[in-house]
């Protein structure tokens, strides 16, 4: 059987720099090659709530293609992984004008070399 997961090391720069400060040591960082780990939470999704009003899709590989559709079936958002530091992509409940969206259903797909996996977030408000 075949690991799904790669690791490579990520050295990681302070913000602002202080004279005379060395970066942080190295922390290997997980890298996925297929959506079978991939994980989205908070859901259901309270807004106002502890969960600061966001869905986290987690384990995704880079270069994954997510999108979110109301249940209309209208594209609402899009977002891409493009950070290899972070393993994690943030969907702050707004559309593609940056409009907060409403309560309701909605359905994710996200694509990985031609793969897919889709489910529902419901968004409460």
């Amino acid at each position: 059987m075949t690991s799904n997961l790669i690791s490579f090391s990520v050295c990681v720069l302070p913000i602002s720099p202080i004279k005379g400060s060395v970066p942080s040591p190295a922390r290997k960082v997980p890298v996925y090659s297929d959506l079978n780990m991939m994980k989205v939470y908070p859901n259901p999704v309270k807004t106002g709530s502890m969960h600061y009003s966001r869905v986290v899709f987690d384990n995704i590989p880079i270069g994954s293609n997510i999108k979110i559709y109301d249940i209309a079936g209208q594209l609402i958002k899009e977002l891409e992984t493009r950070d290899s530091s972070s393993n994690k992509v943030m969907w702050f409940l707004d559309n593609a004008n940056d409009s907060k969206i409403a309560s309701g259903v909605y359905i994710y797909f996200v694509e990985f070399r031609g793969k897919v996996k889709s489910g529902k977030i419901a968004v409460v408000r």
